[in-house]
């Protein structure tokens, strides 16, 4: 915004820094979905495997997400893949550079994608073949599992698909070689909005954190000094005269 108001230039190696950072932020971001389909599929498909029940395990994949994206997006960054575009007043891979666009689809929305659909039919496959003679306890275990699943399916859907006008515009820039400035805040603009959805849907779909954020909600409201005054006449106790 700064840029299209006052033409500045931005062009630093704080710059290419921050383009660095963007792309490490949208790979974890894509990749915890995967972790979570992990975390159901050992819980699922392998229930007997207490290794794969302990939690530790998955918050340590947290940091261990984030140094392997700094390690595959390493490259962009050490081959100057990431330059300044000017047009854009930001640090991102041109659209030109086949290196750096075949890189970020395949590693940042393609691979992504892929571990998702093995994992999610992996664990379908799997429920399916459950035999119908299972404790009661087993039966809500997998209910309770079953609606899980289909909760983050739909956010990963939504999430993937807000994203596909922006890879579908990287692709079309590298097969045309015509970088337009509009195609790049498309495609930002279709990331950020995936993001902002994913924020409002996982509180509205997950039922502790939407009664956290209710409860906050409820509890920071400002009620009407009229509004309390009808309420104290309403729970005022009245005495009788003969006992005044």
């Amino acid at each position: 915004m700064l840029g299209d108001l006052y033409d500045l230039n931005f062009d630093s190696t704080q710059c290419i820094f921050s383009g660095y950072l963007n792309l490490i932020f949208i790979y974890t971001l894509y990749y915890g979905f995967v972790t979570q389909a992990l975390y159901r599929l050992c819980r699922i498909v392998y229930p007997t495997y207490r290794w794969f029940q302990i939690y530790w395990i998955y918050i340590i994949a947290v940091p261990f997400q984030f140094i392997t994206a700094c390690l595959i997006m390493s490259p962009l960054f050490v081959c100057h893949v990431i330059i300044y575009i000017p047009d854009l007043y930001q640090c991102f891979i041109p659209t030109h550079n086949s290196l750096g666009t075949v890189w970020i689809i395949v590693f940042m929305y393609g691979l992504p994608i892929l571990c998702l659909l093995v994992i999610y039919i992996h664990i379908t496959i799997h429920i399916r073949q459950q035999s119908t003679n299972q404790t009661l306890a087993v039966k809500r275990r997998q209910a309770r599992d079953f609606v899980v699943i289909r909760r983050i399916i739909i956010l990963n859907s939504i999430l993937f698909i807000l994203g596909v006008p922006g890879m579908i515009l990287l692709v079309i820039n590298y097969v045309t070689g015509n970088g337009l400035t509009l195609n790049y805040r498309i495609t930002w603009f279709s990331f950020e909005l995936s993001t902002i959805v994913l924020s409002i849907l996982m509180i509205v779909m997950t039922p502790q954190l939407k009664t956290i954020v209710l409860s906050k909600w409820k509890r920071n409201r400002v009620i009407p000094i009229a509004a309390i005054a009808v309420v104290e006449n309403s729970v005022q106790i009245r005495i009788p005269s003969n006992l005044q």
